[in-house]
């Protein structure tokens, strides 16, 4: 049976819940090009002090190129109130030889530490401070020491709110269904909802969009749920489309509403997670993410 006819068929059979209904709309595509990294103190890499100069120097540099793609902003020097600190030093007790690296934070106080094996090195590019050697033993490293900070800033963060505006554009009872039914399905998952914007809250508006096919028999309905912070700013989007029968939503949504919510409410918390993540990085007490 095609989508379209499930979907009209559908709305003929909202009273037999003994049976299995189909998902159209199921396929969910979020976008998160547009969630942005803001800045923070960032980790500033202090040089080995064991370590031959041309060693120490070009390991540092190639530890913050990692760090930075790693999303985690990093320098050889700078920073301010908020910045981290990361020292290295060998450990070699005869065996098992490894760099081992201690991230502090701004008031001394260790964060973490992670032990990189260095056994097998080769000993002349260790000493020449060979730069792909020194990129190499970087960007194994610099993965575990951004989740020291990620996740210990994630942590503290206070969960973003979420303030669900009405759907616009919806055929039928689609605006009020399709609103209903998402807040509910957010609040299922442990989404904290605001009845207005505020700090600390974005605003998830809905809206959807008929196109003409081929042929007028159908148009392609296009539902595009996208998040906003508190000054307007388009943060990240899901879209859903589906090809449907002209006029088979212009009445009641019922279940169809509710499958909708399933997948939204799934692909928006993914979307939330970047924004704490993110908005935790900032370390911009009550503020979201923007551009």
């Amino acid at each position: 049976m095609s989508c379209s006819r499930v979907i009209a068929a559908l709305l003929l059979v909202l009273g037999a819940a003994c049976q299995p209904l189909p998902k159209p709309f199921s396929h969910v595509e979020p976008d998160h090009a547009m969630l942005y990294l803001p800045d923070r103190g960032g980790i500033i890499v202090q040089p080995m002090a064991d370590a031959p100069p041309q060693t120490s120097a070009a390991l540092s540099i190639a530890m913050v190129y990692a760090l930075q793609q790693a999303n985690v902003p990093a320098q050889t020097h700078g920073g301010n109130a908020e910045s981290a600190f990361l020292l290295s030093r060998i450990v070699d007790p005869g065996h098992d030889a490894h760099i081992l690296w201690e991230l502090y934070d701004d008031a001394g106080e260790p964060i973490g530490e992670h032990q990189q094996s260095i056994e097998g090195t080769p000993i002349p590019a260790w000493a020449a401070g060979d730069p792909l050697l020194m990129a190499d033993l970087a960007n194994a490293a610099a993965p575990e020491i951004a989740a020291m900070v990620q996740e210990q800033l994630w942590a503290e963060a206070e969960p973003t709110k979420v303030h669900v505006a009405p759907v616009v554009g919806a055929p039928g009872d689609g605006s009020l269904s399709l609103t209903r039914a998402v807040k509910a399905k957010l609040i299922e998952i442990g989404t904290e909802l605001r009845d207005e914007p505020g700090a600390n809250t974005v605003t998830l508006a809905g809206a959807v969009d008929q196109q003409p096919l081929p042929g007028g028999q159908e148009v392609m309905l296009t539902l595009t749920w996208t998040l906003f912070d508190a000054e307007g700013v388009e943060m990240g989007a899901i879209s859903q489309s589906n090809a449907i029968r002209k006029g088979s939503l212009d009445g009641a949504w019922g279940p169809l509403a509710v499958y909708i919510a399933e997948f939204v409410a799934a692909g928006v918390s993914d979307l939330l997670l970047e924004v704490d993540r993110r908005r935790a990085e900032s370390a911009e007490d009550g503020d979201s993410t923007g551009s």
